[in-house]
């Protein structure tokens, strides 16, 4: 809703939809954030290694299309 009326960080949606275990939309937005070149995307892999067991940020983190994502920053993976 906010998104509609205010401009809202692509990174912001992706770890709304990660959070409530929306992996198909989480990805959408993170590519958007990859396209937006986001510098907080970097933090991405530190918020899933912080991630407790079970929490969907580290479900996030074993998605293929996470690892590609990350490949393409030249980020380890």
């Amino acid at each position: 809703e906010l998104r509609r009326r205010h401009y809202v960080r692509a990174i912001c949606m992706a770890r709304v939809h990660s959070r409530l275990g929306e992996t198909e939309k989480a990805i959408e937005w993170l590519e958007a954030a990859f396209d937006e070149r986001n510098g907080e995307l970097v933090f991405l892999q530190g918020e899933m290694a912080g991630a407790a067991e079970g929490d969907s940020l580290n479900r996030l983190g074993s998605d293929p299309r996470l690892k590609d994502l990350l490949r393409r920053m030249s980020l380890p993976h």
